[in-house]
């Protein structure tokens, strides 16, 4: 399982970075911020794993279902369709 830095990290790390493209580096920010997990759904005799995202939630107090729709206009924006 991957360690997700805090949100003052994540932003110095963006600051410092010098891209030669910032629209590509922007999105590739997005990715970062909207990664995978597994997440236990329904726990005891029906409960199954299920990919969420990391950077989002619904109104409801809810996961997001991976892909959100934020990861996937990044990944259609670099051409990762």
């Amino acid at each position: 399982m991957s360690t997700m830095p805090d949100n003052a990290e994540f932003m110095e790390d963006l600051l410092n970075r010098q891209p030669a493209d910032p629209l590509r580096a922007a999105l590739v920010a997005i990715q970062e911020l909207h990664e995978c997990v597994e997440a236990l759904m329904n726990p005891g005799r029906h409960e199954r794993l299920v990919k969420v995202c990391t950077g989002c939630g619904t109104d409801d107090g809810n996961w997001q279902r991976w892909p959100c729709p934020t990861r996937k206009l990044a990944d259609e924006g670099l051409g990762e369709e």
